[in-house]
């Protein structure tokens, strides 16, 4: 199974990979919790970026990238945690996950300097579909509260959703856009990621 280490606008795992979304920018640091402290040892070298070919700026469909670094990561820091890719289509509704970022806290309100987090429920998709409409596709997974409340927000586009599962934390989506933030009636949208698995293992191979 491969893994992956989840930080700023990326997941990270244990080869040279980052995975993220096509509409985010791509700068790669680890061990970061405070953005008013980055040292040149955390930021890390990007080789190459592979963008989804059926991204859709206008529906943020397939919104999915993979960076490659040029080199591996070192990941026996300690604040650096790992988190496993799941399986393909593999389901996570009713599970409570953890969204991370440096994000607004509330909209069009500006980034945080400190790291954030917040747990949204997974949303099934069928109420997801009725409070958004046909903008969600099956690549899609929302999270979020009925009542709102709580929620990724803008600058976290690209952050990583965990959850919890079977005692494995594993990257469930990533973020990609939503109406506001924390509104009711409108769960925040996430690049399910279970949809790109063989996406991702060709794409890797492709990029050794």
């Amino acid at each position: 199974m491969s893994c992956t280490v989840n930080i700023k606008y990326q997941k990270l795992n244990i080869s040279c990979f980052i995975l993220s979304t096509t509409h985010s920018y791509w700068t790669v640091a680890t061990g970061i919790h405070d953005r008013g402290h980055i040292y040149r040892s955390q930021v890390h070298n990007v080789r190459n970026v592979i963008v989804h070919t059926g991204y859709s700026s206008r529906s943020n469909h397939n919104d999915i990238a993979l960076i490659k670094l040029d080199k591996p990561l070192d990941l026996t820091d300690s604040t650096t945690k790992a988190a496993c890719l799941p399986n393909k289509y593999e389901d996570f509704d009713g599970l409570v996950c953890t969204v991370t970022g440096w994000g607004a806290l509330h909209t069009d309100g500006p980034g945080t300097r400190l790291l954030n987090e917040v747990d949204v429920p997974i949303m099934d998709s069928n109420r997801c579909k009725y409070y958004l409409g046909n903008v969600i596709y099956g690549s899609n997974i929302c999270a979020g509260y009925n009542q709102g409340g709580r929620d990724a927000c803008q600058g976290d586009s690209g952050g990583p959703l965990v959850c919890k599962k079977d005692s494995v934390y594993k990257i469930t989506g990533v973020v990609s856009w939503g109406y506001g933030c924390a509104k009711r009636h409108a769960p925040g949208v996430y690049t399910r990621v279970s949809s790109f698995i063989d996406w991702i293992n060709t794409n890797k191979a492709r990029h050794p």
